[in-house]
């Protein structure tokens, strides 16, 4: 009995390990750099991921922004009628505003954004970038998985051009089917393309452009204090 129990115990420590091992790659959490005099709130990697972005030729596959999940899709639906639809919350708003202005601020190159005709997509492109081109490539047939997923891939990878990077702001399904991973609202996937293949460069959480540009204020900052010390 108490082997039993100690090898569970043990399947259970090492299933935690395991979950926060992924949470640790997911969230790119870190311990900062002291030497450096302020504390970094994203990454290496992810300030590493900034400065390819900056590069271009990339694809940013946005799923839209937070939901209000009170309020479903209802079954008539109409893509004409925000109203039976599941739009964004406020929360969802307020946040498709700040990501935009945080872009801008990294001074990311952004070329075309085109999105799904879904609400609360069109609200999330409006809102992040003040402009948008549409596309029912998103409106997959849920019949054909297989093929709503070649669909999206082939599509971006239409749109991977060097200098710039081209948005697609989309859903959940929409990533699920062409690169079976599992994203939250707001997240954005970072796609580029290897030896004629896309690829999944990394997955930026919605709060991550705001980690960044606290990291850039705070470098420049620092950087002026130093030189007005001189």
């Amino acid at each position: 009995m108490k082997a039993l129990f100690a090898l569970s115990f043990m399947g259970f420590c090492l299933c935690c390990y395991s979950v926060a091992m992924a949470n640790e790659q997911r969230h790119h959490y870190h311990h900062g750099d002291k030497k450096k005099g302020y504390h970094n709130h994203a990454s290496e990697e992810l300030r590493g991921l900034m400065a390819d972005l900056r590069r271009g030729g990339h694809v940013l596959l946005i799923r839209h922004e937070r939901t209000n999940m009170f309020l479903l899709d209802k079954p008539n639906r109409d893509l004409s009628d925000c109203n039976t639809q599941r739009n964004l919350s406020p929360a969802g708003i307020g946040m498709a505003k700040e990501n935009g202005d945080n872009l801008k601020y990294l001074e990311i190159p952004i070329g075309k954004v085109i999105s799904s005709p879904m609400c609360r997509t069109l609200e999330t492109a409006r809102y992040m970038f003040r402009r948008y081109e549409v596309d029912s490539v998103f409106l997959g047939n849920p019949m054909e998985k297989e093929k709503h997923g070649r669909d999206i891939l082939d599509f971006a990878k239409g749109l991977i051009e060097p200098n710039i990077n081209h948005v697609m702001v989309g859903h959940l399904s929409n990533i699920q089917m062409a690169f079976g991973i599992m994203v939250h609202e707001g997240d954005t996937v970072v796609i580029g393309e290897e030896g004629g293949e896309l690829r999944v460069v990394d997955v930026i959480q919605a709060n991550g452009w705001n980690d960044l540009v606290h990291d850039e204020v705070n470098r420049k900052k620092l950087k002026a204090q130093r030189a007005k010390a001189q």
